[in-house]
């Protein structure tokens, strides 16, 4: 043989020999369940063919927080109507809603009109800036006026994110948690009814526990109960309220 090593030719090319098929498919299907093992470790899922999804797991999503607010023309119709805004935007899902609370305006004038206030929680994979952009869009076309925030104004609809997961931020545009979470019982109140227990990046109480403190101080009356799991329905739209919201906007409008 002269010193070669010599192979037996496989009468059938395209058949593997005797057995090497059925070691292949143990070891491809042994490798396939590994990946997805390891897939799963790492935080992602897979599907049935075993091919990675790159997207995040429901159950790791961070749980996102806004606060909603009006005290100008009819305020229950602009957060049914910020609401159905929200339920259009493509990446983002309404999980949850509370009650609507009645409160004195805060550092204002007596006179003030009260403010209608609720939570809504939401799932998302926009980035918190980028979810800012769209919250503020949403504001402008139920009537706010746009460009420069005056801290302490009357407002057609206001919409603030309370808390972003375990996420702090600070830049000039935005402050997550926000900075007067623990002093507003407009924000806690409706907060507690999503998320009794949860405790806000940086605080050691939970927001239940802090707006039962502020009870006393700062009295609220709750307006109309909410839905504290409410699903996004695709396409809806509360089409009433948003017809009232746009009548106000272009009366204000015309104000001299």
């Amino acid at each position: 043989m002269n010193g070669k090593l010599c192979h037996r030719k496989n009468p059938h090319p395209n058949r593997l020999p005797e057995g090497e098929g059925e070691e292949r498919n143990s070891r491809s299907a042994l490798e396939k369940r590994m990946a997805r093992a390891s897939s799963l470790w790492r935080g992602a899922t897979t599907d049935q063919s075993g091919r990675r999804d790159h997207r995040k797991p429901e159950m790791e999503c961070e749980r996102v927080f806004l606060s909603l607010g009006s005290n100008l023309g009819n305020r229950q119709a602009f957060l049914s109507a910020a609401i159905a805004e929200l339920r259009k935007i493509p990446d983002l899902t309404v999980l949850g809603i509370s009650s609507m609370y009645e409160s004195p305006a805060m550092f204002m004038t007596d006179d003030t009109p009260p403010f209608l206030n609720a939570a809504v929680e939401i799932r998302t994979e926009m980035e918190p800036q980028a979810l800012l952009d769209r919250l503020q869009e949403i504001e402008v076309r139920l009537g706010r006026q746009p460009g420069p925030r005056i801290r302490y104004e009357n407002r057609v609809m206001d919409i603030d994110i309370m808390v972003w997961g375990e996420r702090k931020i600070a830049t000039p545009r935005l402050t997550i948690p926000h900075p007067g979470i623990h002093v507003r019982r407009f924000y806690l109140q409706p907060l507690s009814n999503l998320a009794p227990d949860l405790i806000p990046p940086g605080f050691e109480w939970t927001v239940s526990e802090r707006a039962e403190q502020l009870a006393d101080r700062q009295p609220l009356r709750q307006i109309c109960p909410g839905n504290t799991r409410q699903s996004r329905k695709e396409g809806h739209t509360d089409n009433r309220s948003i017809a009232h919201a746009r009548q106000v906007r272009d009366e204000r409008g015309k104000t001299p």
